[in-house]
């Protein structure tokens, strides 16, 4: 079963097609990769894999679940979307990453943080 799965997704504003017709699904474990010309829907369809916005038709399911009947506060305590603008939370940026572990009241994998810290040169 696909951990999230996008059924025939269309997103329409003022009768202008934003996203038309897509279908992808996503299983535990793997990344995927959206790439396509600025204007070509990519943070649209994020933010409805994210529940930020609703599909205009379609069918988003997470876990076999329907997302329109999933609280989004629960929802959004699995699920992240890191937006295009990056905004700090707080004043460093150890501290955003560390931000979705504090609210949800899990303990962060520092060796694997100190890890991509030291691959990145940051202090």
């Amino acid at each position: 079963m696909a951990l999230l799965e996008l059924s025939n997704i269309s997103y329409v504003v003022k009768e202008k097609s934003i996203i038309r017709d897509v279908s992808l699904s996503v299983h535990e474990g793997e990344y995927l990769t959206i790439v396509g010309p600025s204007g070509s829907g990519k943070s649209t369809l994020l933010k409805l894999c994210s529940d930020l916005i609703s599909p205009t038709s379609g069918i988003i399911t997470y876990n076999g679940r329907d997302l329109a009947t999933i609280d989004p506060e629960s929802y959004r305590k699995e699920v992240g979307y890191c937006f295009q603008r990056p905004y700090l939370f707080a004043k460093t940026v150890r501290r955003n990453i560390l931000f979705p572990y504090d609210i949800r009241g899990m303990e962060p994998d520092m060796i694997r943080i100190k890890y991509l810290f030291d691959l990145l040169h940051m202090p």
